[in-house]
Formats: structure tokens, C-alpha cells, sequence
């Protein structure tokens, strides 16, 4: 799909900024002077109105003809491939394939198919929201029409007023086709919801193909190496290299393949967390795909609560996880011959026993020494750095003043750190230590510094 069309209208949400563009009211007169039968109409009216702020907004807009614009807007719609297919072809010749070439020869029809494409999406956003019935469409073209002319002037109070109710019933509707068997369905469709929060603020969101985000995000997930290649290389194709160069041939294989990314990561973290069975994939799904169209119909008092459920369960059971992980870590440790546990749970393997003095709690040592996860995965090392560190045992964490009173000057130990005498809840943000973690450290204590 044409990149102008997706900037310029692909937008669900209504925005209440008033129209800016009023220079043509020669024809007009006062829309305080519109009369409605029914809030329908009135509502129907507005919502018309709201349809032509993204639009003045957009590329070219000033050079555009205003009565052709309002003709395709009028235009019965079909929705099927052939018409889209129709409608991208025509307002390609007015503006070129990238919506940057202005080719005032095609002003007139690409005007007309402009109004079409607008219309067109009109049809689909209201089918997909369940509102089809709640509007009359006569009334959204004539706010339309009156829009574009400028002939509108419902008050800045007047629209917010408005806009609330429209999104209040909106979101009535949409909450009472939202059923939850339980606790978890629910739970899970909202989880969905988040995935699609910071997607939305990512560079060239709004001209992804959103049917592919979805079909993407629905896709079975194999947790392995040569999956992330394949989803890296696809969306490089996209975006480039840096993620600053937009390749709209490749729009439709990039949205699918950043929308399998996201599942990717969805799985890759429920794994992370322990969180697997607790959430309904398919309503992960379901609200992922609800939340790209605009669809989710949950309150923001209800989002608010369970956000705050969701950091809590998370959390949680984040946290069971760990300490469970971290406990079987050192259960199944401790039964290597060569280990040694002290009262206070700290393990140590002596590497190499020296025969100089053993500091005491409030000793300045120099030692080398390696930190890893139970993992492996290195966090800090001065033996990389290749330069010794020097600090007083009573400025490091417990397991480490507790420890190197063990060893004397020129030994090489291993200790298996407990969590509790680690950084237990509180590691350093960023760092490959997670909360709970237990740790592994070889150190050589070099010298005691008076």
C-alpha cells in the first residue's frame, strides 16, 4: 500500500485539534446553524468533521480538489481487494509511489479516488469496530464535506463533549462484545493489549501493513537461533540496516515478520518469567490483533487495575521463580565432593590454598577475581580488565566479607554465592544479574593493603 495513503489516513483513534484550514467559507454558512433530528445525526456529523483533521494534515492537501475530494468521499464502497487495488493505482499517478512526486495532471481524479480511499477506510473501521449501525452515513458525508470547506464551527467545548460520548458508547459496545470465561482469559487479552503500546511508538509504525503485524504475531514460535536470523533479515530489508531507511516494497513481509518478532519475544520473556501456563495464548493473540485495529474495548479505570494486577502477578511469581531456581542451583552444587558450605549457606571450593595471613572483616585487600551467573555468563571480571581491583571487605556484599576471611594470601578460591548474601532484590540495573540470583566467583587473594 502507498506510503502517502497509510501516513495520511490509516488513523483510528479521532483527534480534536481544530480543522486549520478555513480559507475557503466564501461558500458557507454557519454550522452553528446545523440542525439535528437525533444525537445520532449530530454524532454522525461530527464524526464526519473529524475525518477531514488527519487529511488536512497530510502532503499536498492545499493542491488538492475539494470538490472531487468530497465526491469520492460520497461514493458507495465495496470492500474487496479489487477496489484497493483500483483506488492504489490512481492515487499513485497523482502523487508517485513514495507520495513525494505531485503530478497536478492526475489533481482532479487523484483528488476524487483520494476521498474514495478515505471513505473506503471509513467502511472498514466502522465493520471492525461493531459500530456500523450507530452512524448515518449521510450525516458523516455532509460533516465531511462541511469540513473540507471550512463551513464546520462546533466549538472546541462542543467537539469534546461530543468526542467523549462517541469514544464513551464506543467503548461500551466494544466492552460488551469482550466475554471472559475467567480470570485468565481476561488477563490475558489485556497482556495483549501492552504488547501493541510500545510498537505504536516505534519509527514507521504508521505505514506498516497492520493485517500482516497481526498475521505475525499469530504465528507458531520455534525458540532458536536461526529463527532470529530469518526475522532480523526481513525486517532489515524494510528499514535498513540502522532501522532509517523505509523500503515500502518490503512493507508487507517487514510488518509480518516485526509482528513475529513480537510474538518471539512474548514467548522468550514468558519463559524467562515462569509465566507460560498463566497466560491464554490465544487471547494474547486476540488482544494484540483487537489493539492494532483499535478495537480493545477495555476502559482505562479497568486498564489501570489490571495493569497493576499484571505488574503484581508478574512480580510474583518472578520472583517465586528465581529463589526456586536459585535454590536448586545450590542444592545441586553442594553435592560436589569438593565444595564446603559455611552455617551462613555460602559454598567455596578451594582451587589453591596459599600460606600467607588471612584478612579480617575490615582488612583492604587486592585480589583477581571472575563473576559469572549460575549460567556462565560473565557480569564482572578484573581478571579481563587485566588489572587487579582493591577495596576494604567491609564495602562489598556479605558472601565476599564473609569469604575471604577463609583464604589466605596466595589462595585461589570458588565461592557459590546464596542470594541472601548477594543483592538479593536490588542488582544493578542493567547488569546480567537478575534479582534472587545466587553468584559464582573465582578469586585470588593477591595482598592485604595496611
Amino acid at each position: 500500500m502507498n506510503k502517502f495513503f497509510i501516513v495520511s489516513f490509516l488513523s483510528i483513534g479521532i483527534i480534536l485539534t481544530s480543522c486549520g484550514n478555513s480559507e475557503e467559507k466564501e461558500n458557507s454558512s454557519p454550522a452553528a446553524g446545523v440542525k439535528f433530528d437525533n444525537e445520532k445525526d449530530e454524532m454522525s456529523y461530527f464524526y464526519g468533521t473529524t475525518r477531514v483533521e488527519n487529511l488536512k494534515n497530510a502532503q499536498f492537501y492545499g493542491e488538492l480538489n475539494k470538490e472531487m475530494l468530497i465526491k469520492g468521499f460520497k461514493e458507495s464502497i465495496t470492500i474487496d481487494s479489487n477496489t484497493v487495488k483500483t483506488m492504489n493505482a490512481q492515487i499513485s499517478k497523482l502523487i508517485g509511489d513514495k507520495g513525494q512526486d505531485f503530478n497536478s495532471s492526475f489533481v482532479d481524479s487523484g483528488s476524487f479516488y483520494l476521498g474514495k480511499f478515505d471513505k473506503y477506510l471509513l467502511t472498514v473501521q466502522l465493520k471492525e469496530f461493531g459500530v456500523k449501525d450507530f452512524f448515518n452515513l449521510k450525516m458523516v458525508e455532509n460533516g465531511f464535506s462541511d469540513a473540507i470547506y471550512g463551513k464546520e464551527e462546533i466549538s472546541k467545548e462542543k467537539k469534546t463533549e461530543l468526542l467523549q460520548v462517541l469514544n464513551e458508547k464506543i467503548g461500551k459496545i466494544n466492552s460488551e462484545k469482550l466475554k471472559f470465561e475467567n480470570e485468565k482469559d481476561e488477563m490475558s487479552y489485556f497482556y495483549g493489549t501492552t504488547r501493541v503500546e510500545n510498537l505504536k511508538n516505534a519509527q514507521f509504525y504508521g505505514e506498516l501493513n497492520k493485517e500482516m503485524l497481526i498475521k505475525g504475531f499469530k504465528e507458531k514460535i520455534i525458540i532458536d537461533s536461526s529463527v532470529v536470523k530469518a526475522i532480523n533479515s526481513n525486517i532489515v530489508k524494510m528499514v535498513g540496516e540502522q532501522g532509517r531507511d523505509f523500503n515500502v516494497s518490503f512493507v508487507d513481509s517487514g510488518s509480518f515478520y516485526i509482528g513475529k518478532f513480537h510474538k518471539y519475544m512474548l514467548i522468550v520473556e514468558l519463559k524467562e518469567f515462569g509465566l507460560e501456563d498463566f497466560f491464554n495464548l490465544k487471547m494474547v493473540e486476540n488482544g494484540f490483533a483487537d489493539a492494532i485495529k483499535g478495537k480493545s474495548g477495555i476502559s482505562e479505570g479497568k486498564k489501570t487495575e489490571l495493569r497493576e494486577k499484571l505488574y503484581e502477578m508478574m512480580g510474583k511469581v518472578y520472583v517465586e521463580k528465581q529463589m526456586k531456581d536459585g535454590v536448586a542451583f545450590l542444592e545441586n552444587n553442594k553435592k560436589n565432593p569438593k565444595v564446603k558450605v559455611t552455617a551462613t549457606g555460602l559454598q567455596y571450593e578451594v582451587m589453591k590454598e596459599g600460606k600467607g595471613p588471612k584478612p579480617n572483616a575490615t582488612s583492604r585487600v587486592k585480589v583477581h577475581y571472575h563473576g559469572t551467573t549460575p549460567q556462565g555468563e560473565v557480569f564482572d571480571s578484573s581478571v579481563k580488565r587485566g588489572e587487579p581491583a582493591t577495596f576494604g571487605l567491609n564495602q562489598v556484599i556479605s558472601g565476599w566479607t564473609e569469604g575471604l576471611q577463609l583464604m589466605s594470601v596466595g589462595s585461589k578460591y570458588k565461592f557459590y554465592v546464596p542470594q541472601e548474601l548477594a543483592y538479593g532484590a536490588n542488582p544493578q540495573p542493567g547488569s546480567a544479574i537478575k534479582p534472587y540470583m545466587p553468584l559464582v566467583f573465582e578469586v585470588e587473594l593477591l595482598a592485604i593493603e595496611k
